[in-house]
């Protein structure tokens, strides 16, 4: 065990509690993070080159997810589109429906008036008497 500290003495009660608090909580040291962040098998810190590379990689990857973005974007128009037309086929499917069985009615009555009126043609009126050609007339000839 060590000695007692004296109060004239600095401690650093942090450090003291980060060394204890990995060892207990199984946490990686920051020095361990830090390098598996910046992609270095050592813990130095990355230099100039390895910080451009590392932004041109971020940029690649956020241009990427922008496009894909995109994507699906177009994608949920098209399927709202879909959908909204789908919609009004369904409400102008009995409408369309409708609209046939009346005019296949129409047609109906029209035929049936129009059946009617030929019969009635075809029928001679009461008041009128039929007329007969003449053999004379119809020769149109001259009695002799």
């Amino acid at each position: 065990m060590s000695a007692p500290l004296d109060d004239s003495e600095f401690i650093d009660r942090d450090f003291l509690a980060s060394q204890s608090a990995p060892a207990a909580a199984g946490a990686v040291p920051l020095a361990a993070t830090l390098a598996a962040a910046a992609h270095l098998p050592s813990g130095r810190p990355p230099n100039r080159e390895e910080l451009e590379a590392r932004l041109t990689d971020k940029h690649q990857q956020l241009a990427e997810l922008k496009r894909r973005q995109e994507a699906i974007e177009r994608e949920r128009v098209a399927l709202e589109e879909s959908r909204r037309r789908q919609a009004e086929f369904e409400t102008g499917r009995p409408e369309i429906a409708q609209q046939l069985v009346r005019g296949v009615e129409m047609l109906e009555q029209a035929e049936f008036k129009a059946r009617r009126e030929a019969e009635q043609m075809g029928r001679p009126s009461p008041g009128c008497a039929s007329v007969e050609p003449t053999p004379s007339r119809a020769s149109g000839g001259r009695r002799g």
